[in-house]
């Protein structure tokens, strides 16, 4: 019969105090919700097999262990504050007679009623929404949706085992507490903890030395790789500087308060900021939590959204024409037929190519690896002083030198530019760092042939080499029409693309050059003929711009592409003998890689919305219990101020001024971190794609957080006014 009455009691207490649990019953439900549609995401077979849908799953399934990570942190803090407000009941119990272990027994019905409901409506309402999830996700990244529809039980027994476990932790927890106290103790928690903290100067000087030291490291470094390291660096800085200045630096900030009579002593000022400093220790820990939440929001919202919003602009940086051919020809008159080819293939499909680019380049034979200013292939950087071997770009990845006569340049940019001989003018990416340096670059010089040996001393061949010369580089511009897939210093894969404008005659030069070291390659046909085969050693540039849906621009430049092989040079003629020409032929499209960019980044949008309601859910939350807690604490200490004659309208003005100071100091604070935090998201965004929108985008996201907030203030301080009432 006794067992009947925790079940019971665990009933009553939970409908009694519905003002804590249903929150924190909602709260529950909506994790379990978000993270059942976060997991079947991640696991569907569908989703994966979507344009890019390997990458959407990765970023998924690790959004999936971040929300549980971030579940256990919510639930803990949350259940901390029921397990405060319920002490008082249990403490009652235990003097009327309850043992701690009846009390532990309600303790473990209560967690179980509300693990239960949760888990069912969670799961439930996940069920019920996965499949609209999936709709609106495979929409996002331009998929075809089925009406299939299944639920994964591999999903929900995964949640009901890890919540479950969150859970047993939880009431393990709170069993502990109850079991370590005594009757007494329990009765009077409420009003335990009350002793105002002392200001700290000192961990409030830590606090702004941590602050300025993330700050200085978000804004210091300037490769978007190292960034990452950066970014984990200055966010661990920044959260352990926030809690110290919100819990220390705030009960500072109201003695300066206190010891302004100007300000506090006001109706409406006076109690509030005394209760601020009276409870300042557990406010900071509380409010620090507010704004790191709240940055972590308004850093996910931003940066998916800018990368998604900014996606033209992103593709027409890494593509400034539409479509791109490269081809290998040495004779320019083919220049002439490659084009009209490109137009009449455009207009057969009833469209017709614009902002139409050519221009040769030279970029065999001219690849140097340089580290610690050394050539990789063996050779030192000969005739070269130390000093003049410090002036080289060096790189730890491979270099391609692409040369480019600057006539060509010219034609392209419509400009006058003058480059005289032994002399470079180098393209600078944007993304480039801004401190290294190109004074020399490097390429082909004299050529000499060379002996090569054996172990046993025997000659083994002789190969033609070149020794090394160097341009002088007195210029550098930021605008040309760059290949498709090499035109960013940091996305261009494992190798540098340097493009750099000579003049026309050390162009001619390296171009005989490169014809002195070509070579020759045997072909075997399929009907066992061999024949010498010989490549071109010029690339040529066919930039083009296509006013058309993606399907016809894919059509047009396959289509050009087909056509250019059957007119382009079959055979090389070199010192009289004829050679079967082997010619490469790439092309590059926007039409290739928007899908894959647009999913990519519609994954990341999906999960950084995901991410951030759960980061607004997690605030409301705390800002709510914190409204709770302290609005009954407060309501006899405002019962007393009414009897010695305080209206309730300065009780409002007074709550409202304790509040507004409260609640919107960790949103300024979280507007000032993101100040800060900018410069090192852009850089970190360089990785997936330039974008120029963040700053835009960033306040569009902080003014739309700002709403939210602004509402859940409100709310919460109605509740506030309504119990101290």
């Amino acid at each position: 019969m006794k067992s009947f009455i925790y079940p019971r009691l665990a009933l009553s207490g939970i409908k009694k105090n519905y003002r804590l649990y249903l929150p924190y019953i909602f709260a529950c439900t909506g994790m379990m919700t978000i993270f059942y549609i976060t997991a079947y995401l991640a696991n569907s077979e569908f989703v994966a097999n979507q344009n890019n849908g390997t990458f959407i799953s990765i970023i998924l399934r690790l959004g999936w262990i971040v929300l549980g990570a971030f579940s256990a942190i919510l639930l803990f803090y949350t259940s901390s504050f029921l397990m405060k407000r319920r002490k008082t009941e249990f403490g009652l119990y235990n003097i009327l007679g309850m043992s701690k272990t009846d009390v532990s027994f309600i303790l473990i019905f209560e967690n179980i009623f509300i693990l239960a409901v949760s888990l069912i409506v969670g799961i439930s309402l996940g069920i019920l929404f996965s499949k609209l999830m999936e709709i609106l996700l495979i929409n996002m990244v331009g998929g075809e949706n089925t009406a299939y529809f299944y639920i994964d039980f591999n999903v929900i027994f995964q949640e009901i085992v890890i919540y479950s476990t969150l859970f047993a932790m939880i009431l393990f927890k709170g069993v502990h507490q109850v079991s370590r106290s005594n009757a007494i103790t329990l009765f009077q928690s409420t009003n335990a903890g009350e002793k105002p903290p002392k200001a700290n100067l000192a961990v409030t000087v830590i606090g702004l030395v941590l602050l300025i030291a993330g700050y200085v490291l978000a804004n210091i470094v300037k490769n978007p790789i190292y960034a990452v390291l950066a970014f984990f660096g200055a966010v661990i800085l920044v959260i352990a500087a926030t809690y110290l200045l919100f819990i220390s630096g705030s009960v500072v900030l109201c003695r300066l308060l206190q010891k302004n009579k100007k300000y506090y002593y006001k109706t409406n000022h006076f109690f509030s900021t005394s209760q601020m400093a009276f409870r300042m220790k557990r406010n900071g820990s509380g409010l620090a939590s507010i704004c790191i939440l709240a940055t972590m929001a308004l850093v996910t919202i931003s940066s998916t959204s800018g990368l998604y919003f900014g996606l033209e602009q992103t593709m027409r940086k890494k593509y400034p024409r539409d479509a791109i051919i490269t081809a290998d020809f040495d004779d320019k008159e083919y220049a002439e037929k490659f084009l009209d080819a490109i137009y009449e293939t455009a207009q057969e499909y009833g469209t017709e190519p614009k902002n139409t680019v050519y221009y040769r380049f030279l970029d065999n034979l001219t690849y140097y690896y340089y580290y610690d200013n050394k050539l990789l292939n063996g050779k030192m950087l000969d005739g070269l002083s130390e000093d003049e071997q410090d002036k080289i770009y060096v790189s730890s990845r491979e270099t391609a030198i692409y040369l480019i006569p600057v006539s060509d340049y010219n034609s392209v940019m419509g400009t006058n530019l003058t480059v005289n001989e032994g002399e470079a003018i180098v393209l600078r990416f944007e993304s480039e760092p801004k401190d290294k340096t190109i004074d020399l670059v490097p390429i082909l010089g004299e050529p000499y042939t060379e002996d090569r040996y054996n172990d046993k001393g025997e000659l083994v061949e002789t190969v033609k080499q070149n020794a090394p010369e160097y341009l002088t580089v007195v210029g550098s511009t930021d605008n040309f029409v760059t290949l498709g897939d090499n035109n960013d210093y940091y996305n261009s894969g494992a190798r540098i693309y340097r493009y750099v404008f000579i003049n026309d005659k050390d162009y001619e030069l390296q171009y005989k050059r490169n014809l002195e070291n070509r070579r020759t390659t045997t072909i075997e046909y399929e009907d066992g003929t061999e024949k010498l085969r010989l490549s071109p050693v010029q690339n040529n540039y066919f930039g083009f711009d296509i006013d058309c849906d993606d399907e016809t621009m894919n059509s047009v430049v396959y289509a050009a592409l087909n056509k250019i092989r059957n007119i382009g040079p079959k055979t090389i003629t070199d010192n009289g003998t004829e050679y079967d020409a082997w010619i490469q032929y790439r092309i590059s499209c926007v039409t290739f890689d928007r899908k894959d960019y647009f999913s990519a980044y519609s994954g990341l949008l999906f999960l950084g919305v995901i991410f951030c309601t759960v980061f607004i859910l997690s605030t409301v939350m705390i800002m709510y219990y914190k409204q709770v807690t302290e609005g009954y604490e407060d309501k006899s200490k405002f019962e007393i101020l009414q009897k010695v004659g305080m209206t309730k309208s300065e009780i409002r003005s007074s709550i409202n001024s304790q509040v507004l100071t409260l609640f919107f100091v960790p949103l300024a604070a979280a507007c000032v971190h993101i100040a800060f935090a900018l410069p090192l998201i852009s850089r970190l965004l360089l990785l997936l794609g330039q974008i120029d929108n963040i700053i835009p985008v960033t306040l569009i996201c902080i003014l739309i957080y700002a709403v939210v907030y602004i509402l859940a203030y409100i709310s919460t301080s109605r509740i506030y006014y309504k119990i101290i009432s």
